[in-house]
């Protein structure tokens, strides 16, 4: 049987690495084809065409970021989306029980995160890359739903939220910071006026909108009066 940690492994062998990430006085041997398939950050500093491509240089060196919260997500994220990518190619190519094995470590991981970051991390990046995998999707939807109040305190699952969406969750918003929002709405991106919506409050402009005549960028909680 294979050794379940076997990809873990991979992120620390030198003989097989092509690039390896230094921080904190740490390193971590990695794959380009890895990181740079599933970040856009690496792939803009280390991808094809890149100063760092042309140099042939094979170290990235990051600085002034938690040590603990960069291991985290190099090896957290890329094990689980490896697996991912596994159960992809063994669906392609026909082979269902590389697919199913693959599956269920694939799942075991997803259940096993933990830090809101990495949650949030984990949902948009299986909303972006895998909208296709049913079981991806459903289980994206399930660490939402686990995670909810720990996630609406990260900037980015926020900002990845529909308008419809902000509505449904803006009891807990209320909930969360006792009574400190009472309108969400609408933002003009020239004035920054706010219209109410979620059927909360008036529904004509908070302020003088007048400038909007393109759909708005997104939907905000707007402070209560205390």
């Amino acid at each position: 049987m294979a050794d379940p940690d076997w990809s873990k492994d991979i992120f620390r062998d030198k003989e097989y690495s092509d690039i390896t990430i230094k921080f904190s006085g740490r390193e971590i041997p990695c794959h380009k084809v890895v990181i740079c398939t599933q970040s856009e950050y690496f792939k803009k500093l280390c991808g094809e065409g890149s100063q760092f491509s042309e140099s042939k240089q094979k170290v990235v060196k990051l600085k002034r970021d938690d040590p603990e919260a960069v291991e985290a997500i190099i090896l957290i994220d890329n094990d689980w989306k490896f697996h991912a990518e596994v159960v992809k190619v063994a669906n392609k190519y026909l082979i269902p029980k590389a697919a199913d094995l693959a599956a269920a470590t694939l799942m075991k991981l997803l259940n096993g995160l933990r830090a809101s970051s990495a949650v949030c991390h984990a949902i948009l990046e299986i909303r972006s890359h895998y909208a296709n995998d049913e079981a991806l999707v459903k289980k994206a939807t399930e660490l939402q739903d686990k995670h909810i109040d720990d996630l609406l305190l990260q900037p980015r699952f926020v900002d990845s939220l529909t308008n419809e969406e902000i509505c449904t969750h803006f009891d807990r918003f209320q909930r969360m910071f006792a009574g400190a929002f009472e309108h969400c709405g609408e933002v003009c991106d020239i004035c920054g006026s706010v219209q109410t919506k979620c059927g909360r409050g008036s529904s004509d402009c908070l302020g003088k909108f007048d400038h909007i005549t393109t759909p708005t960028k997104y939907l905000v909680v707007m402070p209560g009066k205390h």
